[in-house]
């Protein structure tokens, strides 16, 4: 799926093995303040690690899944939590639920 300016938008990444759902990603970041609070790690140590955990990415490698995991989020949502954020978040939703559909299809 493509948002304007020719960005791709994956609303399940792959991080590690697994895919991520994107929408529960987004969901649960900002339930803890969003991007830039569960990155800051004077803030929140670890936040990245512990969502990463929450999601059973696996835990082989933590360091790196969490980095992964920061990535993805970023890569998939840096511009989307821009325009939610001017617009209104059913919009991100609304695309993560057709992506879901065609899926179950």
């Amino acid at each position: 799926m493509m948002i304007r300016d020719s960005t791709n938008f994956d609303p399940a990444p792959k991080v590690g093995n697994r895919r991520v759902d994107i929408l529960r990603l987004y969901k649960r970041v900002v339930s803890d303040g969003g991007y830039d609070v569960v990155s800051d790690t004077k803030q929140s140590k670890l936040a990245w690690r512990r969502i990463g955990q929450e999601f059973n990415l696996g835990s082989s490698n933590l360091p790196a899944l969490a980095f992964n995991l920061k990535t993805a989020y970023y890569k998939t949502l840096a511009l989307v939590s821009t325009r939610v954020k001017a617009s209104s978040e059913p919009i991100l939703m609304s695309r993560c639920q057709r992506f879901r559909d065609l899926r179950h299809t």
